[in-house]
């Protein structure tokens, strides 16, 4: 063969290589555009996460701050409750005291009313029987 023809066998061989390296290229870009399509995904899913976790977390806050407020109140309310059931017990004590006193005073009145009226008796019997 010629030095012609060996540069044209050289050539076409070249051209054979430089083609299959554009196909192997061609293939590496379709590739490469695919991952990218899949990373951009991925950031896009990532960032919608996160998002999601900064709204759960908010949630979170604003629950735990409500709980808070409420043991707050809770805790308020036992006391109140406490103080209530102490002017409760005091009320049952002076109403228990207030009533034996009664109790008390209706016997003794009940007693003095019995000693007068056994009195009024013995009045009426001698002025009946008397002079």
């Amino acid at each position: 063969m010629s030095a012609a023809g060996e540069a044209c066998a050289d050539a076409d061989a070249a051209a054979a290589t430089a083609n299959e390296c554009r196909t192997q290229a061609s293939l590496a870009q379709k590739s490469a555009t695919s991952k990218w399509a899949y990373v951009e995904e991925l950031f896009a899913e990532s960032k919608k996460k996160e998002e999601e976790a900064k709204r759960l977390q908010q949630q979170a806050y604003e629950a735990r701050r409500e709980a808070e407020e409420l043991k707050k109140k809770a805790d308020g309310k036992e006391v109140e409750s406490a103080e209530a059931q102490s002017v409760a017990k005091q009320k049952a004590e002076a109403a228990s005291d207030a009533k034996a006193s009664a109790e008390k005073a209706a016997a003794e009145l009940t007693l003095h009313d019995d000693e007068e009226g056994s009195m009024s008796d013995e009045d009426d019997e001698s002025k009946s029987s008397g002079p």
